[in-house]
């Protein structure tokens, strides 16, 4: 139970990653589209009101909002796509009915019930979703759906009726179930959000008002869950649920910490931007644009001469991902099994800098990790004024120092080894090769039940565990390897959605 359990939170957490990737476009194209239209630019004739690039950038903006809008609906249908065992594309529809469904009943509910939706309804927020005034959910009815519709797929999609009505069986029988279901989910959140909403808000509060300390604790949870890959269920709620908080900006009700920020980026008047709501990922920036490449250099430094031009490049590239884009499993992966102390520092420096990003008022928005581009875009093109972004490489120059010199004294007093300190290592596999061996590792195609991927890491499930050999898939130029029963994770960092393509092939072809 608890590998189906742990099983079913990591394929959540990569089906939330399809609907995240689009994030960062719309992000930018809200923080564009304000900044060029904003005060500053009103006295310059081809940006000012009316005009073609004037007109360009609020499209910009707006679409951008649409994207932050419809986020609750691309849950819903990601996810159901992605826990669906065969015919997902049915399922994904099905999940998009639904969701449809679930916010109607609600909103039938809330027109024939005035009364309810003056008092307990209206504190929790009613807003127009695609056009229906309902109950916003957010982050956690789409997930909802999402959940409740693959289920309802993978128990039903063969379903046979008699004769007269196998028509209706199959396939065609998933949009009728689960509408039917959306209806009963819909007639459920109307009784129950109210309170639950209120639940999860005293809990948000609680957070809210242990202060510093519970900044601290939100890092800690996060950056402990990296190893098991359940971080996206964990800070999802704080960044899209109102367990990040709650504000009202332009006259509207937002929920969730990185909804809050962007609805006041593209909201001029709303000036500096809210600390409250950005301390669940302001903090990020410092130890992944500064802290990690500071610990990949003292890896590096501390390889024996012999392997350094072998592991220079894994090293680089490790660290550059980290900091254009904040991918950083590529270099928590290179001492994170192999020397469990420095990443128990590694959390320890990450919690710390959310706290320190809190407590300076740093206030920078964040699409997909805490990266260069992300820094450029939510915190240097609005401003200092409204993000107090210029105190992050201020730290940041603290923390690179910190991690290369407690690494590198670790590493070194421990004899650790790390990547270029192990006699022999090989970095030249051809990638049928590296295919190969991770096929060979896993006990051979015929082993393996489901293969997909996140971000960073390639996930199998296999039938039997006992023929798979860590020791075969050490060897596949993965930068770290989990093994959990029947879960397998193998790190490759941004390069996995690759190599799970040419992985598919092979099997197609072989």
């Amino acid at each position: 139970m608890k590998q189906k359990i742990n099983r079913f939170l990591q394929q959540l957490g990569k089906s939330l990653l399809v609907p995240i990737g689009l994030l960062p476009i719309a992000g930018i194209l809200i923080s564009v589209g304000s900044y060029f239209t904003g005060n500053i630019f009103s006295s310059y004739t081809i940006l000012q009101s009316g005009s073609f690039l004037n007109q360009f950038m609020v499209i910009m903006v707006r679409v951008g909002k649409l994207i932050f809008e419809l986020l609750p609906l691309l849950f819903a249908i990601a996810i159901a796509f992605g826990l669906s065992h065969k015919e997902k594309e049915t399922a994904a529809f099905s999940a998009t009915i639904a969701y449809l469904v679930m916010n109607v009943t609600v909103a039938t509910l809330i027109e024939m019930n005035p009364s309810a939706s003056d008092s307990e309804l209206l504190r929790t927020g009613i807003k127009t979703i695609l056009g229906v005034r309902c109950l916003d959910t957010g982050f956690f009815g789409g997930v909802l759906i999402g959940i409740v519709t693959s289920q309802l797929h993978n128990r039903f999609y063969k379903i046979e009726f008699i004769e007269a009505l196998n028509f209706f069986g199959g396939t065609r029988f998933i949009p009728i179930i689960s509408s039917l279901v959306a209806i009963v989910l819909g007639w459920l959140i109307f009784l129950v959000w109210p309170y639950l909403f209120s639940l999860l808000f005293q809990l948000g509060l609680l957070i809210s008002n242990l202060g510093y300390v519970g900044t601290l604790l939100f890092g800690l949870i996060k950056r402990s869950l990296i190893p098991l890959g359940l971080h996206h269920v964990f800070y999802m709620p704080f960044w899209q649920g109102v367990l990040g908080g709650t504000m009202e900006v332009g006259g509207e009700l937002i929920h969730g910490g990185q909804n809050i920020i962007f609805a006041q980026l593209a909201t001029e008047s709303a000036g500096h931007l809210s600390v409250e709501a950005s301390r669940f990922f302001s903090g990020e920036y410092i130890f992944m644009i500064f802290g990690l490449p500071g610990a990949a250099l003292a890896l590096y430094h501390s390889a024996d001469k012999s392997q350094k031009d072998k592991v220079r490049s894994r090293y680089m590239s490790a660290a550059l991902v980290c900091i254009s884009l904040g991918v950083t499993e590529p270099i928590e992966f290179m001492f994170m099994l192999v020397a469990p102390v420095l990443y128990t520092l590694h959390i320890i420096y990450s919690a710390l800098a959310y706290m320190i990003a809190h407590i300076l008022n740093i206030a920078v928005g964040i699409t997909f990790s805490g990266g260069l581009l992300d820094l450029f875009f939510y915190g240097i093109l609005p401003g200092n004024d409204r993000t107090s972004w210029i105190l992050i490489p201020l730290v940041g120059i603290i923390y690179f120092i910190l991690y290369y010199l407690t690494f590198r004294f670790i590493v070194n007093k421990q004899d650790i080894k790390t990547l270029g300190r192990i006699q022999n290592e090989s970095n030249d596999e051809d990638k049928d090769s590296m295919i190969s061996t991770i096929l060979k590792g896993l006990g051979g195609k015929d082993n393996i039940v489901d293969i997909g991927n996140c971000a960073t890491r390639l996930r199998i499930y296999v039938k039997d565990e006992s023929l798979i050999d860590e020791g075969i898939l050490n060897k596949s130029n993965a930068l770290g390897v989990m093994i959990q029963e029947q879960n397998i994770q193998l790190i490759f960092g941004p390069k996995v959605a690759t190599i799970k393509t040419e992985i598919d092939e092979y099997l197609q072809n072989n």
